[in-house]
């Protein structure tokens, strides 16, 4: 789902996702857009969160990984993500 353009995009992805998450998820971006929402919820997914994504996603409102075999802590690096409302 897009707001707008360009500066806002959501990614909706397929819910037959196996594996731990990529610390460059984020990489990938163009410059000027905004990647507000991520819904992984459903897939199995599993590991530790990556750490990186707390700079890389760092405009990011909207993260759901409900559903999934992920473990650990959130990561400190995350706590700058200061836009993200929903978890």
């Amino acid at each position: 789902m897009r707001t707008d353009c360009c500066t806002h995009a959501a990614i909706p992805l397929p819910t037959w996702l196996a594996g731990t998450l990529p610390e460059s998820y984020g990489a990938g971006v163009t410059q000027g857009s905004k990647l507000a929402a991520i819904h992984l919820s459903g897939n199995a997914l599993s590991g530790l969160l990556p750490t990186r994504w707390g700079q890389q996603l760092a405009q990011l409102e909207e993260l759901d990984l409900s559903n999934n075999q992920l473990s650990g802590p959130l990561p400190e690096e995350w706590g700058g993500m200061s836009t993200l409302r929903t978890l």
